[in-house]
């Protein structure tokens, strides 16, 4: 619920999908990225080391994240 909330790419992939527990391979996003997006989902905010913080920002808009990535009508 809280990913199709949160994200459309989620939502797309979750609604065509017809298994009751889907299981997701998410290319080129690490742990700690999809942690930090997911307490991001929870919470209304993260805390992103520098080092990691250009990484989380490409995951978050390849996810479509709202909130931190790209709005969809701007696109």
């Amino acid at each position: 619920m809280v990913l199709s909330a949160c994200s459309p790419y989620f939502r797309s992939l979750l609604r065509g999908n017809p298994c009751q527990h889907p299981i997701v391979f998410l290319k080129d996003v690490t742990f700690a990225n999809l942690s930090s997006i997911l307490d991001f989902m929870y919470h209304g905010e993260v805390n992103v080391s520098h080092n990691e913080l250009a990484t989380f920002l490409k995951t978050a808009e390849a996810l479509r994240v709202r909130g931190l990535a790209e709005d969809d009508n701007k696109r």
